[in-house]
């Protein structure tokens, strides 16, 4: 039994605990969804994968990734997810989202399986709709509905009152 606890010793204090990042950004707009070792070692020929839950939104595999014709990247971020190239060397395996959707919005993570210990990486994306940006159209599209609404009851009421 004094054996087992030395174990659970060592396996608990060699995890690394993630850390969770929150993204806030507005639909349309990109998201970087940050990802860096603090050792800010070279990583161009080291894996990492983001994830969110079960679709795989950007793998990088020594140089080998979704954006030169690895299969695999789930169809909601394709062609909008990249990784930094330049930032690699420097430990740095973030991406960047274009086009937000609000369906983006989730957990991510972000996973180096090969390192020793592994590292996990969490970020939380939440992609907001931005109402007030579109109000002057549509204060200008509700108030052409209540013009025509009001011509067109005036036009009623000249028929039916005025011309009786």
């Amino acid at each position: 039994m004094k054996h087992l606890a030395a174990f659970i010793l060592i396996v608990t204090t060699s995890l690394t605990v993630p850390t969770l990042t929150k993204v806030i950004v507005e639909e349309g707009s990109a998201a970087v969804l940050p990802c860096a070792l603090s050792s800010k070692q070279d990583i161009t020929n080291v894996l990492f994968d983001w994830m969110k839950g079960r679709q795989e939104v950007f793998m990088y595999d020594a140089g080998d990734h979704y954006n030169n014709g690895r299969p695999g990247q789930d169809k909601q971020f394709k062609a909008r997810v990249s990784h930094l190239e330049e930032e690699l060397k420097h430990g740095n395996a973030s991406i960047r989202i274009n086009n937000t959707r609000v369906s983006d919005s989730g957990n991510y993570t972000c996973y180096f399986p090969r390192l020793n210990p592994p590292r996990v990486f969490s970020v939380q994306l939440f992609v907001t709709v931005q109402e007030v940006a579109h109000f002057p159209e549509r204060l200008l599209t509700l108030s052409s509905l209540l013009t025509v609404f009001l011509q067109y009851t005036l036009r009623v009421y000249d028929t039916i009152y005025c011309h009786t």
